[in-house]
């Protein structure tokens, strides 16, 4: 009768074991494609996924392959194959989770965090199932090889037995009816020697030179010769042609291989967007240098209509208020054809000190200028000079701040977005605008 209540009991114990509960040693496995010379990947490791890391712990595993070595292109291409993705369209940063494929600095950090929950929730998530990915993970000493069961011990040595067979005129038999011996490698005749030429004749034992495995027993047919050292050619093991360990390591080693790109490598990613940004970078450098030169020697400068200026500030404000809204809620920007708004957003430089998002500093400008600019026009005369000047400074800083943000975009942040083009043309044209009435308030004193 006291037998049960035991069993019951260690029963009990076994379950709730820890080292038997799957959702102690549950985890999600991801991979994440990326090349040291992409600063948009350089984003996603350094500031995307070290929140995640910390949040899940050890039941988020990460391993980064840099595309640029020889086994990260070929593991990135089978990626492209398992998920149907055209050669022409593969680009990093690509995390591979699960039946998904993640792309870019925007949909990795904003979707990985829900497939992770539901990964946990269903007792975890394998490998992805990429081509040759297991064995680079066991070369690199990311996973720990399995120990090959008997099916597959047995499915390796027929493998071996039918690519690589000792030819029948090496061994003779006294039998015709009996085979030659299968070997993984074959042996050069003057490998083996014997000490009498009879005794091998009768089936009796092989000795090797010095260093070679001796093998007393009787040959048979079934029996196996095999060299104990093997030439790396001559190794039947699933390894991968290109040793992987310099192409997968974990997110801190892919750190510092993204950390030290040249403005240069940045401004490559993307050649149209950054070369646009360029070019309007120096058209306001030439702006600030020419409306300096006016505003020196006081010239004479014609006044802009007054509801072209209105245009401006207007579409200035529809602007700001835009990115005001994507840098506040994290939505993801409409972009166009041209640039990479969302990762100019969630880059460090999108918030004045961390803090307050640069659209919504750039929506107070707009709308300190716009109210400025209606008091100039429609208030006392007496406050035209004070308000001519200051319009003029506040479009002057406004333009050199616009300088600093497009500066940062193609050789800093390595992408430009296209909004924030806009709204620095904007504001170097209200600078030119603003320039005649200052000249003009400054030839003249003030009214009080």
């Amino acid at each position: 009768m006291t037998r049960f209540p035991t069993l019951f009991v260690l029963l009990l114990t076994t379950l709730v074991s820890p080292a038997y509960a799957p959702q102690a040693t549950s985890q999600v496995r991801a991979v994440l494609f990326f090349s040291p010379s992409c600063p948009h990947c350089h984003t996603v490791i350094s500031e995307g996924l070290p929140p995640l890391v910390e949040r899940f712990g050890e039941s988020l595993v990460i391993a980064a392959i840099n595309t640029q070595s020889l086994e990260g292109q070929r593991l990135f291409r089978a990626a492209g194959d398992l998920y149907g993705i055209p050669p022409e369209q593969l680009g990093v940063p690509m995390l591979a989770v699960a039946d998904r494929a993640l792309v870019g600095s925007f949909d990795i950090p904003d979707q990985l965090p829900g497939i992770v929950e539901d990964g946990l929730a269903s007792g975890g998530i394998p490998w992805p199932e990429i081509d040759g990915l297991v064995a680079a993970l066991v070369a690199s000493g990311v996973e720990v090889a399995e120990p090959p069961g008997v099916e597959e011990l047995v499915a390796e040595e027929e493998r071996v037995a039918a690519e690589d067979p000792l030819p029948a005129a090496e061994v003779e038999f006294e039998d015709p009816s009996a085979v030659s011996i299968p070997a993984p490698t074959q042996l050069a005749t003057d490998d083996v020697e014997l000490e009498d030429p009879s005794v091998a004749a009768r089936g009796g034992p092989i000795v090797e030179p010095p260093g070679r495995v001796e093998v007393d027993a009787p040959v048979t047919p079934t029996d196996r010769v095999t060299a104990p050292e093997l030439t790396e050619a001559e190794t039947t093991l699933a390894i991968p042609d290109v040793d992987p360990r310099g192409a997968i390591m974990d997110l801190a080693g892919a750190e510092s291989r993204t950390a030290n790109l040249t403005p240069w490598q940045k401004f490559d990613q993307d050649r149209t967007g950054n070369s646009i940004a360029l070019v309007v970078l120096i058209g306001m450098i030439i702006s600030v240098l020419a409306v300096l030169v006016v505003v020196i020697r006081r010239s004479d400068a014609p006044h802009w209509p007054g509801w072209v200026v209105a245009v401006i500030i207007v579409t200035g404000l529809v602007v700001a208020a835009y990115l005001s809204y994507v840098e506040v809620t994290y939505a993801e920007a409409i972009c166009g054809p041209v640039g990479d708004c969302n990762t100019v957003q969630q880059s460090s430089y999108a918030r004045l000190f961390g803090i307050l998002p640069i659209g919504v500093l750039g929506f107070y400008g707009y709308t300190v200028l716009g109210l400025g600019w209606l008091l100039r026009d429609r208030g006392p005369v007496r406050w035209n000079t004070i308000l001519a000047t200051a319009l003029w400074l506040g479009a002057l800083l406004g333009t050199f701040f616009s300088i600093y943000l497009t500066v940062l975009e193609p050789f800093v942040i390595g992408a430009t977005c296209m909004w924030c083009i806009t709204s620095a043309v904007l504001m170097t044209l209200l600078l030119w605008a603003s320039t005649p009435a200052a000249v003009d308030a400054w030839r003249k004193p003030a009214r009080i």
